[in-house]
């Protein structure tokens, strides 16, 4: 018996090609060949005609035979995995790329799989075989997003709509760059750069993927800087920055600068202004200017007065809550003038005050203490110079006397301590005494020196 095979290659409903003869066992009863369908074929079923005949029979594939039978099959072509080349020659230690084309045209979902085996000529490695995997799905992936551009940190939703497969998904967002993944199918962000946002929709071994892309502009930066205040009759000058935009103030105005002048005393002002750059993207800014008062500070008028009873002048800076600073060290709101903080003298006596708000102010009077009792320099037997003063803690003290004169001196700080004290000192003529008080601390000291039912006092100053 003889078997052989048509097969409608072309699909023209005939089987005009040449017959494939099958080759038989020994016994006749078993018939084989191995078919290599044309290449390029398209994926479809086409018909196999088999026809088994006697010896003497004709084989055509159409037509009676005394004896046989003749079956018609379908064959289905699956042409969706394409190797090109699928020869080549390959120089001893080079390489060669073989390209895999996959086609699911006319094919049915489901998973597809194949071996290829490539047969090498090298004795030690006669062959490598590569499974290959073909999914196909009817699953389709659309990535979109709620707008294409906005200002940076504005909001954006990402959508992802599916249509086809199983409909048990997962979903994973990644960027381009890097910087933000979602397992949310439609997640909210607020971008800060612009991205290429991926979506992976996994339906069981398959994993459709989309891209959406989202523009972010640059917000525009804007300082006005910190809060300041104005001391007194003023103004200020206030930078929006970024040249070419648009700008809003809160005073109506819509030039990148402005001058903001309150009367002084008028309190704190708050300023904003809105900038709105090429892209439309907008930002904001405030400060508060305070219109502040210099403080009011009237020491009175110059004066003198006789104190050798105790009596003490009182000098107030006003102010309260303000910090101060004498001339003579002190950080309170008044100061009492006596005997004991400045001794005899005339001295001048300043403060500066200096509010909440970091204003200043100052003022200075000249006030003279006498000593208004009989026992006064007119008659004393003794007169004395202390040089130079101001000083910074060494000076000299020099006394004179027409006739010879036993004194005692003695130094007091303002609080009456007595730090330099030298007894029964004659003086017939000009004698000098250098003294030292650096050790002590700055201010007003009392110089006093004291003879026979006299004393004369003078006030020095430690720098």
């Amino acid at each position: 018996d003889r078997c052989s095979v048509w097969i409608d290659w072309n699909d023209n409903g005939v089987f005009d090609e040449q017959p494939i003869a099958l080759r038989s066992d020994d016994e006749g009863r078993l018939f084989s060949t191995t078919i290599t369908p044309p290449k390029g074929l398209d994926q479809k079923s086409i018909r196999m005609r088999i026809r088994l005949a006697g010896p003497e029979d004709a084989m055509k594939p159409y037509g009676d035979t005394d004896y046989g039978e003749v079956e018609d099959y379908s064959l289905a072509i699956a042409s969706w995995l394409d190797v090109n080349p699928d020869a080549d020659t390959i120089a001893a230690g080079d390489s060669s790329m073989v390209t895999l084309t996959f086609d699911d045209a006319n094919m049915s979902v489901g998973t597809y799989t194949t071996n290829l085996n490539f047969k090498i000529s090298d004795l030690g490695n006669a062959s490598k075989a590569v499974h290959v995997i073909m999914n196909v799905t009817d699953l389709e992936v659309i990535a979109s997003s709620s707008i294409d551009e906005v200002c940076q940190g504005g909001e954006v939703q990402l959508f992802v709509n599916t249509t086809g497969g199983s409909g048990s998904f997962s979903y994973q967002w990644h960027s381009i760059p890097e910087g933000f993944t979602s397992s949310e199918q439609n997640p909210v962000l607020n971008p800060d750069e612009t991205r290429d946002y991926v979506i992976e929709v996994k339906d069981g071994a398959v994993s459709m993927f989309d891209t959406v892309s989202v523009t972010v502009f640059q917000k525009p930066i804007v300082a006005l800087g910190d809060d300041a205040t104005i001391c007194g009759e003023g103004s200020i000058e206030l930078d929006a920055g970024n040249e070419g935009a648009t700008y809003l103030w809160s005073t109506g105005e819509t030039t990148q600068m402005v001058t903001i002048q309150q009367p002084a005393g008028s309190g704190i002002s708050e300023v904003w202004v809105e900038v709105t750059n090429e892209s439309g993207c907008v930002s904001a800014d405030t400060t508060k200017i305070n219109f502040a008062a210099l403080p009011v500070v009237n020491l009175g008028n110059d004066t003198a007065f006789c104190a050798q009873d105790g009596s003490s002048l009182t000098l107030d800076a006003g102010n309260e809550g303000s910090t101060y600073s004498w001339s003579t060290g002190d950080t309170d709101q008044t100061f009492t003038v006596d005997t004991l903080t400045v001794g005899y003298g005339s001295h001048d006596i300043s403060v500066e005050v200096t509010t909440t708000n970091g204003c200043t102010a100052n003022d200075m009077v000249t006030v003279e203490l006498k000593n208004c009792t009989s026992i006064g320099e007119n008659s004393a037997g003794v007169n004395f110079a202390v040089y130079p003063n101001p000083n910074h803690g060494a000076f000299t003290l020099e006394l004179s006397s027409n006739s010879p004169e036993k004194v005692n001196i003695k130094i007091m700080n303002i609080a009456g301590a007595v730090v330099f004290e030298q007894h029964d000192i004659t003086v017939n003529g000009s004698t000098k005494q250098q003294i030292n008080l650096a050790n002590y601390a700055k201010g007003a000291y009392s110089v006093s020196v004291i003879g026979n039912n006299y004393q004369i006092n003078k006030t020095i100053v430690i720098r």
